[in-house]
């Protein structure tokens, strides 16, 4: 019977242990943009692991991202849930800042 509350107190603590590490509550602003090679970002935000769902979201609030040579500067607030040390290969997509990976979007507004 001891045995059976440990594995259920070891299954519990593992999947509570898996939910926070996919993500805390982030706050991302700044310019929507679409770089080609690493894709959209908000601010310091990774966008491109959302659903389509989340992303017509964004982008019905944000309005379309714009890309380096867009005049376009789309700038808008998104509360999410993004991971907190996940890196993209080339550690920190190459541009010197480290990135979160957004996963579900809470609330968007425009700035």
């Amino acid at each position: 019977m001891k045995r059976k509350w440990m594995l259920a107190a070891l299954a519990l603590l593992m999947t509570s242990g898996a939910a926070t590490a996919k993500g805390k509550e982030k706050v991302c602003s700044g310019l929507l943009t679409d770089m080609r090679t690493i894709g959209v970002q908000l601010g310091d935000c990774d966008l491109n692991s959302l659903s389509s769902d989340d992303f017509k979201r964004v982008t019905d609030v944000c309005g379309e991202p714009s890309t380096i040579d867009d005049q376009n500067e789309t700038k808008c607030r998104v509360w999410s849930i993004a991971s907190v040390n996940k890196v993209m290969p080339a550690n920190n997509h190459g541009y010197g800042a480290r990135v979160h990976i957004v996963y579900k979007i809470l609330k968007v507004e425009k700035k």
